[in-house]
């Protein structure tokens, strides 16, 4: 009730005082961030998935509002939060292992793809690049502890799949915003889609290579191919902005360079 008040009196001081709403605003968010934990692993008041869930409406509700401020530091207080809350819960939680998380290996990595998407919504209104890094961080984490913990059972297409759909999100999240709007991106925002590339070139590569060396060369040729097509878009889309066609193109490049030693 306390965070909700906090929330309602944000909305209402928003025109008078905007900074000082803000303020209240992260304040209501995380005191139902410490809610929903409380009523968890102190009281046993609600179970593991409904918690996580009413984390994730939190965070939701924090990208809103981040939203209708005009504010970052909402923003990332909400993605923090959902990205730290599943593992939090677990530690918290009595039996995690046998009882919670056995055999759901797909849960975290649906939670962790549904905030990535909510990462794009707000990148594609936004250019909060500091939160745009905070969730690629956060995802790749996330993943790292799903694969600790999964990876040996779990399947080729599963563990693939799953860092692809997550890299796919991230070249939506650092590329949608300029295609939409036409804006030329920065160079922070060509630190992010090297980031990203070279992230999923590299965790791809220890993932598949024992299994699928002879196909890595035609992996790396597809990964050029399509930063090739983002390039081609961009030229088209961005007509007088080259700058993140020129990106693309490099990334291309350098890809299709490296495929060729790799296959040969």
């Amino acid at each position: 009730v306390g965070g909700l008040a906090l929330l309602g009196a944000s909305q209402y001081w928003q025109g008078k005082y905007p900074v000082y709403s803000q303020a209240i605003a992260g304040g209501g968010i995380a005191i139902l961030y410490l809610s929903i934990f409380s009523a968890f692993s102190l009281y046993g008041l609600i179970d593991f998935y409904p918690a996580v869930g009413l984390l994730l409406l939190i965070s939701c509700t924090s990208a809103a509002l981040a939203l209708r401020h005009d504010s970052v530091a909402l923003a990332i207080i909400g993605m923090a939060g959902a990205f730290v809350a599943p593992f939090i819960l677990s530690g918290f939680a009595e039996g995690t292992a046998t009882d919670t998380l056995s055999g759901r290996d797909l849960q975290l990595i649906g939670y962790v793809i549904a905030v990535d998407l909510g990462v794009v919504a707000l990148s594609t209104f936004r250019s909060w690049r500091w939160l745009t890094l905070l969730a690629l961080v956060g995802s790749l984490a996330s993943y790292g502890a799903w694969y600790a913990e999964y990876g040996d059972t779990a399947s080729h297409l599963t563990s693939e799949g799953s860092l692809t759909i997550i890299f796919l999100i991230f070249v939506g999240a650092t590329t949608l915003f300029h295609f939409i709007w036409r804006r030329a991106p920065e160079a922070y925002d060509f630190t992010l889609m090297v980031a990203n590339a070279s992230a999923y070139f590299g965790i791809s590569y220890g993932l598949l290579w024992d299994d699928y060396r002879e196909w890595m060369g035609g992996f790396t040729l597809l990964l050029s191919l399509f930063y090739g097509g983002i390039a081609y878009l961009a030229l088209v889309r961005i007509k007088g902005h080259v700058h993140l066609a020129l990106m693309s193109l490099g990334i291309a490049l350098i890809f299709l360079t490296v495929a060729v030693p790799v296959q040969l």
